[in-house]
């Protein structure tokens, strides 16, 4: 379905405002008219999104979604609106540096991105250096304890990189969400094409990653769990608390769900 820049989604905005929320709860508050960093903005609906909720907004990816790589995937997208384009950068790999100037932001976010980043400490280094000093970074990513892989929707993210798992459930009629009528041979070589991009790096190597940036690391799922009103694991966390297992929910829910990860740059 293409984007509608004119009439961006509920569940769009939400997450945004979720991101800011999680932030005044953590006492570092970003004031209204902030310039923000999309990381990973794709198309650019989510800086439409920030620059109707007041902020100065900016998005970088490394595919260029709204201009000469648009359609390149399976959803046919019209493009953002030309206020919107002037805003969105591509970034090449091969040096990877952002296009701004050092300390230019008051925040920086990404969600569903970090899984595809195949170069981790670089950009850790990238988003520490174009943020202010004091500023914070929160990305949301799918880790390997995923009970559903999202890209290609097979069980157990974890073993969707093996072979023999992507060929099991293609031959238990498992199918992305554009495969239907795909045979199972047809089924295994998209899902392999598509997992080529997709990584999921341990929390203990991610650490690591965060070193070698200078950069210092927390993962905040717990905490993302309790007060994050949107998605599946919210609906989970509603009905365990409805039966009275809401205990149990927060300390189990969370190894499942969704990675929240916050940077910010270590003093020098």
């Amino acid at each position: 379905m293409p984007h509608d820049f004119g009439s961006l989604d509920r569940f769009r905005y939400r997450t945004v405002e979720l991101h800011f929320e999680f932030l005044r709860q953590f006492g570092s508050p970003v004031p209204g008219g902030a310039k923000v960093l999309d990381f990973g903005c794709g198309i650019g609906d989510t800086v439409a999104v920030l620059l109707h909720l007041g902020y100065d907004a900016y998005g970088i990816d490394v595919t260029e979604f709204w201009g000469r790589d648009i359609g390149r995937w399976w959803l046919k997208q019209d493009p953002p609106p030309p206020e919107i384009r002037k805003r969105l950068f591509c970034v090449g790999t091969d040096p990877y540096r952002l296009p701004f100037a050092d300390a230019t932001f008051d925040f920086c976010f990404s969600d569903e991105v970090f899984e595809h980043v195949a170069n981790p400490a670089t950009c850790f280094a990238e988003i520490a250096r174009v943020l202010k000093p004091g500023a914070l970074s929160l990305h949301r990513f799918p880790g390997p304890n995923s009970l559903v892989e999202g890209h290609i929707l097979f069980p157990l993210a974890g073993l969707c990189h093996w072979t023999p798992w992507i060929a099991l459930c293609a031959q238990l009629g498992f199918r992305p969400l554009h495969g239907k009528g795909w045979s199972a041979r047809e089924t295994m070589g998209h899902c392999k094409t598509w997992m080529a991009e997709v990584f999921y790096p341990s929390k203990r190597r991610l650490r690591r990653y965060a070193r070698d940036a200078n950069v210092k690391i927390e993962f905040l799922e717990r905490r993302d769990f309790v007060m994050r009103d949107i998605g599946g694991f919210a609906r989970m966390r509603h009905v365990a608390e409805g039966i009275g297992a809401g205990p149990i929910a927060r300390l189990i829910l969370p190894l499942f769900a969704q990675r929240y990860m916050l940077l910010r740059r270590s003093a020098a």
